[in-house]
C-alpha cells in the first residue's frame, strides 16, 4: 500500500516493512491510480510499478544495507568536500577580479562516477574501456555524465558503427545545493548524436530533459536523493 507519505509492504511470513514515499522519487510524484499498478518481479526480489517505471528492492524495504547505504556517509563526505571546492572557487573569483577558478571537467566527472557508483550500485571498469564508466548488476553498459552547478551541457561520448560505439544507458547528474539532480536516466540516445560527428557530442541539459518526458513528470522536480539511498538505474532490455 502506499500514500503521500508511506510505502507499506506485508510479507508472506506476516512481517510488514514501512518506508517513507520520500525514497523513491517517481513513487512520491505518481498519481493514486499509477501507485495502484503493481507486480512481484525477480523471484520475489522486487516490486514494480509499470506505469511509472520504478523499481524497489525487497532487501530495501527489510532493511538490508547493499553497497549504496551503507556508503552513504562516504558519499555525503565527497558531497560535502566538492560543495566547499565550488565555494572557495567562487570566493577567489571575488577577490581576484573575476578569474575563474572553476573546477575542470576532469575533477568534475571523477566526482560524478564515485557519487554513482556508490547509489546506483554500479561496478567501475577500467579507464581504458571505450565510452563506458561502469556495468549495473544486470551487466548493462553505463555511461556516467555529471555537470557543475552552473553547467547547461553534457559531453556524451559516442561512435558509428558497431553496438559497442556507446553505452547501454546514458545517466547525466548535476551538482546543486541538495547534492545532485538526475538530468537523464535511460537508454542511451542515439537519436540525439546521429549526423553529428563521432567523439564527444555537446547536448544541452533541456534537450536531455525534453528527450525523457518521464523524467520530467515524475523526477526532475526532485532536486535531490534524500539520505543517498539506492537509486533506480533504467532498466534496458
Amino acid at each position: 500500500m502506499v500514500d503521500d507519505s508511506v510505502l507499506r509492504v506485508r510479507f508472506e511470513d506476516g512481517t510488514e516493512a514501512t518506508s517513507p514515499v520520500q525514497r523513491f522519487p517517481r513513487l512520491l510524484h505518481a498519481t493514486p491510480k499509477e501507485r495502484s499498478v503493481w507486480r512481484i518481479i525477480g523471484k520475489g526480489d522486487g516490486i514494480h510499478w509499470p506505469e511509472i517505471d520504478e523499481d524497489i528492492s525487497i532487501r530495501s524495504l527489510r532493511g538490508e544495507m547493499p553497497l549504496a547505504t551503507a556508503s552513504s556517509e562516504k558519499i555525503e563526505e565527497v558531497l560535502k568536500l566538492t560543495g566547499e571546492i565550488y565555494k572557495a572557487s567562487h570566493r577567489l573569483r571575488e577577490i581576484s577580479g573575476g578569474r575563474s577558478f572553476t573546477p575542470d571537467g576532469h575533477f568534475v566527472a571523477a566526482v560524478g562516477k564515485v557519487v554513482a557508483e556508490y547509489i546506483y550500485d554500479l561496478r567501475p571498469v577500467s579507464d581504458d574501456v571505450r565510452f563506458v564508466d561502469a556495468v549495473s548488476s544486470s551487466g548493462a553498459s553505463v555511461q556516467i555524465m555529471l555537470a557543475g552547478p552552473t553547467g547547461t551541457k553534457f559531453g556524451i561520448r559516442w561512435s558509428k558503427g558497431s553496438s559497442s560505439s556507446h553505452a547501454d544507458i546514458l545517466l547525466c547528474l548535476k551538482l546543486t545545493a541538495e547534492g545532485f539532480q538526475e538530468i537523464y536516466n535511460g537508454s542511451f540516445p542515439v537519436e540525439l548524436v546521429e549526423g553529428k560527428p563521432a567523439g564527444q557530442v555537446q547536448i544541452s541539459v533541456k534537450r536531455l530533459i525534453e528527450h525523457n518526458p518521464a523524467l520530467l513528470e515524475k523526477a526532475h522536480s526532485f532536486a535531490s536523493i534524500n539520505g543517498f539511498l539506492p537509486a533506480q538505474l533504467a532498466n534496458v532490455a
